[in-house]
């Protein structure tokens, strides 16, 4: 894997500076990996910043490190069901009862939201109140982007207050459209794949 470029302690300083300018109504989300330059505990001070300042924050990174900002009540949580069970030091191929269980956990220790994205199989969404979704059946020409894609749509959802099965379906929807795309989606057929996403309220 690429390792990226270096980032330089005053291009660092000059995020900072500009996420210090975030307040209410604004939305930040961190997604991926970071590069050379910024580690993975930059994600703490950040939880910290969107607590102190009062802007949204929303998390899709594998680093454990996300522990640590649920004090802070991040907006989302998105973990794929590998990640997650290996911040608890669990098999990855973890069931629906055993992925709710752990998502339940982050969100008694903080997370407002808890999106589990599963690829082919789905997601799981815990919230207020919890949701499984089924992943519409397509050929998968390029996955890449398709991930960002559902947390984007769901992220839009959310802070517009759709409904939360709703939601949960058209953001399944639109990544599978990218995941069968040469790019990404441009939503003109997400309603059509919609149809075949099967929305289940857990009890």
């Amino acid at each position: 894997m690429n390792p990226g470029p270096v980032v330089a302690s005053s291009a660092r300083q000059q995020l900072v500076d500009k996420l210090a300018r975030l307040g209410h109504g604004d939305v930040l989300i961190i997604s991926g990996s970071f590069a050379q330059g910024i580690e993975p505990d930059f994600i703490t001070s950040v939880g910290r910043m969107s607590a102190q300042q009062h802007f949204r924050l929303v998390i899709d990174t594998s680093y454990p490190t996300v522990l640590d900002t649920l004090q802070y009540h991040p907006l989302l949580i998105k973990p794929n069901n590998a990640e997650l069970t290996s911040w608890f030091g669990l098999p990855a191929d973890a069931d629906t009862d055993q992925l709710v269980r752990l998502g339940h956990h982050l969100r008694d220790r903080g997370a407002q939201n808890v999106l589990i994205s599963r690829g082919g199989a789905g997601a799981i969404l815990i919230g207020e109140h919890d949701y499984t979704g089924s992943a519409p059946r397509v050929n998968v020409l390029n996955s890449a982007g398709a991930g960002d894609t559902m947390l984007g749509t769901f992220v839009a959802g959310l802070v517009n207050g759709k409904d939360a099965p709703d939601n949960l379906r058209m953001a399944l929807a639109a990544g599978s459209d990218t995941a069968r795309s040469a790019w990404i989606t441009d939503f003109q057929h997400v309603d059509e794949l919609a149809e075949q996403v099967q929305i289940k309220q857990l009890s």
